[in-house]
């Protein structure tokens, strides 16, 4: 029974040494056969003493030469207003004079409380207000439009507040107080603005540009009457 054993020893040696050298001297082309990484990924050699990036975080970039720090760019950046000339300044002066006046004359008496704001028929409980009133107008809506710059010269700003005094005679009759308080603001800004001679200043202003305007006003009178 030992030689048996023996024997069959001396087999197993004989057949599975040779196979064990074999497979030994295989491994290497096994591991890179099916453990090396996927095609299309490339493997980058370890740096000593590098530390690697961690996955996902982006490297900073530097910024481009002549780029300035945060916000808008440069082609978006608000224009530098451009200086006034003599001829912008005296009418910028003309209706600022314009919208002191109506602060003075009109914007502080008890009277204009109901022109400060636009009439709001349903809040007054007047359905009909804009049956009679098609262009409506108030002294709030004046002095906004003095401070966006919707006028082009102080006659248009005039004619504004003559058209809230002439609505709201239109609508209110005589003895109702938003009517007294109208007719009462009326009178006070007419005797403002005559003793403003604002329309002699404009008159002057637009002779100054083009005399040529002036007289053509003076002939179309002399026709007229």
């Amino acid at each position: 029974m030992t030689d048996r054993r023996a024997q069959l020893l001396d087999e197993f040696d004989c057949v599975i040494g040779p196979q064990k050298s074999a497979l030994a001297g295989s491994i290497p082309s096994l591991l890179s056969r099916y453990y090396a990484p996927p095609p299309g990924l490339p493997v980058q050699p370890a740096r000593v003493g590098a530390a690697a990036a961690p996955v996902g975080v982006a490297k900073s970039s530097k910024r481009p030469a002549g780029g300035g720090g945060g916000g808008e760019p440069s082609s978006k950046r608000a224009k530098p207003v451009p200086p006034m000339d003599e001829d912008e300044k005296k009418l910028d002066e003309m209706l600022k004079d314009v919208k002191m006046l109506i602060n003075r004359k009109l914007w502080t008496k008890k009277e204009c409380n109901a022109f400060k704001e636009p009439v709001d028929p349903i809040k007054l409980n007047i359905p009909d207000y804009h049956a009679y009133v098609k262009h409506p107008m108030d002294v709030g809506t004046v002095r906004k439009k003095l401070d966006q710059g919707a006028y082009q010269n102080p006659l248009q700003v005039r004619d504004d507040l003559r058209l809230v005094w002439r609505n709201c005679a239109t609508y209110n009759p005589p003895g109702h107080v938003v009517r007294n308080n109208g007719d009462i603001l009326a009178a006070a800004w007419e005797n403002a603005w005559a003793e403003s001679s604002m329309e002699r200043r404009w008159n002057e202003y637009v002779l100054q540009k083009d005399p040529k305007v002036i007289q053509n006003k003076v002939c179309r009178r002399q026709l007229i009457d």
